[in-house]
């Protein structure tokens, strides 16, 4: 899990893009951007790339960077894909024609990461019973976890110390790789990623290469369209489609109620950042003490709903749920996976505490009673005028240095009506918040008389 102070988020500004619209200010659940001259910025350590604010930027300025680097010569190349990818394309497109299409990118071997979920349940079962009777939070979601670690650092010792299936299947596609081809076989595996979250944490995974093989993420999106692109150049082989060995509980694992549907005792199965954050805001109320286990996952409908998928989410559910029926029905092998139980322990998560407005404990008190004594001036109406989304960030802000409490457009009409600002003042500070000029008529702007898009 991560360990490393300076985290590398995958979400970024592109700020010639932004228009400071603060869409993004107001929907962010962890607080964790700003308007500052005219555009959004963000304060890293709040950030859990959960994706929120790329939903609902109007003009596409909030992206999520590849990871994906360069085919290396000689070497053995996977496509490490989720079940939800599958559920991207429609149902007369056969696995054969994408697969086909996917090696013709260049790949040699796709697998997909839900061969680990029998594994990993199995695992799972073990350790909620090692833990009878405490409340255990899945270790699924990388957003979710990271979240914990940054607000909720109190429940980091509740979160599951097991690995995603991503990292347990990419482990034994080393191996096996290594099995057949060499200890000194070179190889790179992608994972194509349904969310920013997933690919930051493979971005900032820690340890050797026995460890962490992965060697990137590519962005769902992209991936898609350029198998789509050869899909249609590509017709139906004859023969028989590739064989679907996933189990319904593996086709479903990622989606809401995946891992909860197949757990014994009481669970909860709690989907989206908002809900995730009112659910453990209250999880110690007299009505959750006995849940054994709490599924949360950042994205709508599970990772269905990531912001990579290019797809509507409703029918990607609908598509893997069919799946996973025909595939019960089946009743396939489940597979066979070099893989031992030690290998999907998580040693250590730690507590990266963000809430703490300095890291000396006499210092954060003085700034917590600053913030106090500036929210007696400010009116609580969560406006968003100053560029922050709450009067408490702003004052927390301020406590920090890194705002003035005349940032506040009703505090400047307070400050004017006793002669303590000038109305110059006061322009020259609302135009360093939204950007010089930002207050002229333009009717060419977003839903203006000449905007016809």
């Amino acid at each position: 899990m991560i360990k490393n102070e300076v985290f590398n988020h995958m979400i970024k500004i592109d700020e010639d893009q932004c228009i400071g619209c603060s869409h993004c200010v107001r929907v962010c659940p962890t607080e964790a951007l700003r308007v500052w001259n005219g555009k959004a910025t963000l304060d890293d350590p709040k950030c859990v790339d959960c994706g929120d604010c790329e939903r609902v930027c109007p003009v596409k300025a909030i992206v999520v960077t590849e990871d994906f680097t360069e085919f290396r010569d000689e070497t053995y190349h996977v496509a490490l894909l989720p079940s939800v990818f599958w559920g991207q394309f429609s149902p007369d497109i056969s696995r054969r024609r994408i697969t086909n299409a996917i090696i013709e990118m260049g790949f040699d071997e796709v697998f997909e990461v839900e061969e680990s979920v029998e594994f990993l349940s199995q695992e799972l079962e073990n350790y909620l019973a090692d833990k009878k009777g405490e409340k255990t939070i899945s270790s699924f979601c990388p957003a979710i976890v990271r979240l914990i670690q940054t607000r909720f650092p109190e429940l980091v010792s509740s979160v599951a110390h097991l690995k995603s299936p991503v990292d347990i299947s990419a482990l034994h596609i080393s191996r096996s790789i290594k099995k057949e081809r060499g200890e000194d076989a070179k190889y790179q595996i992608f994972y194509v990623t349904p969310c920013a979250a997933k690919a930051a944490a493979i971005k900032n995974a820690h340890g050797d290469e026995k460890e962490n093989p992965i060697t990137g993420s590519v962005n769902m999106d992209v991936f898609y369209n350029k198998v789509t692109q050869l899909l249609q150049g590509n017709e139906e082989e004859e023969g028989e489609d590739i064989e679907d060995n996933l189990s319904g509980k593996s086709v479903g694992w990622s989606l809401r109620g995946g891992e909860g549907n197949h757990i014994q005792g009481r669970c909860l199965s709690i989907d989206g950042m908002n809900h995730s954050i009112e659910f453990l805001e209250n999880i110690d109320k007299e009505e959750f003490k006995d849940i054994d286990f709490l599924e949360l996952k950042a994205c709508d409908q599970g990772c269905a709903g990531g912001i990579l998928n290019p797809q509507n989410r409703f029918l990607c559910v609908e598509s893997l749920k069919k799946r996973a029926m025909q595939n019960d029905q089946k009743q396939n092998p489940l597979p066979d996976l070099l893989l031992e139980e030690k290998d999907i322990q998580i040693e250590e998560i730690e507590e990266m505490s963000v809430l703490a407005l300095d890291s000396n404990p006499s210092q954060a008190l003085k700034m917590m009673n600053k913030t106090r004594r500036m929210m007696c001036y400010l009116p609580g109406f969560d406006c968003g005028a100053c560029g922050a989304p709450t009067c408490k960030s702003l004052a927390e802000d301020v406590a920090k240095g890194n705002a003035i409490l005349s940032h506040c457009v009703f505090m400047q009409r307070e400050m004017e009506k006793h002669h303590r600002l000038s109305p110059e003042h006061a322009f020259n500070i609302i135009e360093s918040i939204w950007g010089k000029d930002r207050l002229d008529k333009d009717c060419n702007k977003k839903g203006a008389i000449n905007d016809y898009s």
